[in-house]
């Protein structure tokens, strides 16, 4: 389109051009094109009624929260009519979201994104999850340092304004999963060696303000009951670990990876016999090596490969996607039918207790399979992690193996011909099945890492994996002797 026809199409429909009416935007916008001189009069009408939107688009920036002011959202038309509004808002919310000040900023970003239609609203969101993210670790860092129970509840008071919980409340269903990894958050705060149980009380009591899933407010209110009734002690301001191991059992809410904060003051550790293998088997160089990368991982301003893989809401490779939806083999079909679970209710606590060696339906024994190619796999991480190797050539063709934490598996692989993949759980569920999940407790990580399906290369000497907690990022696969491609 042409400035000219911009211009002709809005005297048309008897529209007198205003200085927040951006005519370069306008030129490229489908809906301006598309739609007639009669619905452009009545939705520009309705425009010119959103004072915080008209003054939004005249200044350029963005100074307060969007209001409704009109009601126009319950119009029957309001969908086109955000067609509309989306190609004029869109391009500026895009610059704002690039340099987010502080919570209310964000806040007032979100609020505006209800002028957005469906997909540059989740545009917008997903760059505010990616900044709610840096600040959880922040927080998490801040939390980590406290001295007493005073000092977390001035960080909880003075860091996380009444902003920071509008901006919660503000998101769109698609991003429910911020708010709930923020929820973790908060809850993991019970295992601080300084919490107390008038800190906790007042932090559910910020929680119960947020607009959350019904079965979320019934877990989030036995959990409050459970303080109130003295059932969760609080002993030198240290948690009961074997009252509230009990509880943390039962909660399941939806979020991103949970790594356990550990009390300074717990009992002393006593290594079992499988945790001296794991942690014997990796040489002193390569511990190193291990705590370099989590430290590049966690370090402000880098973005290494890790960072990428595990850095919020990236999506699938599509291409990856595309290529693997008509494939057949029993690999396929597993993964078919736990995408269609992605949706299902996540998990905040993860509990692997009592978890058994057992095999999913038709597969094999890792344990059991030859190959051309030997190496380990160590599970270091909090979380149960399903190993599985797979021949693309040979349908029927799947060997799998439920390794839990601190437990270390060798097996072989038979390079250039097999896959391999791990996902990360939580409890196993209790009967598994072809149609169904492996685990009962699991949260997205399970579905980014099933989406990561890897070669593996013979580098001369055999490979070694490490399946590590990353912060409250979730978990993820160290590949130290660069044996896996994607």
């Amino acid at each position: 389109m042409s400035l000219e026809f911009v211009t002709a199409k809005l005297s048309s429909a008897g529209i007198q051009h205003e200085n927040w009416m951006d005519t370069d935007l306008l030129m490229h916008s489908a809906a301006f094109n598309s739609y007639s001189e009669t619905e452009l009069a009545v939705y520009f009408g309705w425009l010119k009624e959103q004072r915080t939107v008209v003054r939004y688009l005249e200044s350029g920036k963005l100074k307060e929260a969007y209001r409704d002011e009109s009601g126009v959202s319950k119009h029957a038309q309001f969908e086109r009519y955000l067609n509309l509004v989306s190609d004029l808002v869109y391009p500026k919310l895009k610059k704002e979201v690039q340099e987010i000040k502080d919570f209310q900023h964000a806040f007032w970003i979100v609020s505006f994104t209800n002028n957005l239609n469906i997909e540059h609203q989740d545009r917008i969101q997903d760059e505010i999850g990616f900044w709610m993210n840096s600040q959880r670790e922040k927080f998490n860092q801040e939390i980590r340092k406290a001295s007493s129970d005073q000092v977390i509840y001035n960080l909880f008071v003075n860091s996380l304004d009444n902003d920071f919980w509008s901006l919660l409340n503000a998101l769109n269903h698609a991003h429910y999963r911020i708010k709930a990894s923020w929820v973790e958050e908060f809850i993991s705060i019970i295992s601080h060696k300084h919490a107390s149980a008038r800190l906790i009380k007042s932090i559910l009591g910020k929680i119960e303000t947020l607009h959350l899933r019904e079965d979320h407010k019934l877990e989030i209110q036995k959990l409050d009951s459970q303080i109130r009734a003295n059932k969760i002690r609080f002993e030198k301001r240290k948690v009961s670990w074997l009252r509230l191991s009990v509880y943390f059992l039962i909660i399941s809410i939806i979020t991103i990876g949970l790594t356990w904060v550990i009390s300074l003051e717990a009992k002393p550790y006593v290594k079992q016999k499988q945790e001296e293998t794991s942690f014997m088997q990796l040489s002193k160089a390569e511990r190193m090596e291990i705590d370099s990368i989590i430290k590049v991982y966690n370090s402000k301003g880098l973005r290494t490969i890790q960072q990428q893989e595990d850095i919020y809401f990236q999506p699938p490779p599509t291409q990856l996607i595309t290529v693997n939806a008509n494939n057949e083999g029993l690999f396929w079909k597993y993964y078919r039918n736990w995408i269609d679970h992605e949706k299902d209710q996540f998990a905040l606590q993860f509990s692997t207790k009592g978890n058994k060696h057992k095999l999913l339906p038709k597969t094999q024994l890792l344990d059991t399979k030859k190959g051309n190619y030997k190496g380990s796999f160590y599970n270091e991480s909090t979380k149960t992690a399903l190993v599985i190797v797979f021949d693309e050539m040979n349908s029927d063709y799947m060997y799998c193996k439920f390794v839990q934490p601190n437990e270390r598996v060798t097996f072989t692989v038979n390079t250039q011909v097999e896959k391999l993949v791990v996902v990360p759980g939580g409890q196993m569920s209790t009967k598994l099945s072809e149609t169904g999940m492996p685990f009962s407790e699991f949260n997205e990580y399970f579905f980014r890492q099933l989406d990561r399906i890897y070669d593996v290369q013979d580098v001369g000497e055999p490979f070694k994996l490490v399946y590590k907690d990353m912060g409250v990022n979730g978990v993820v696969l160290i590949d130290l002797k660069q044996s896996l491609s994607l």
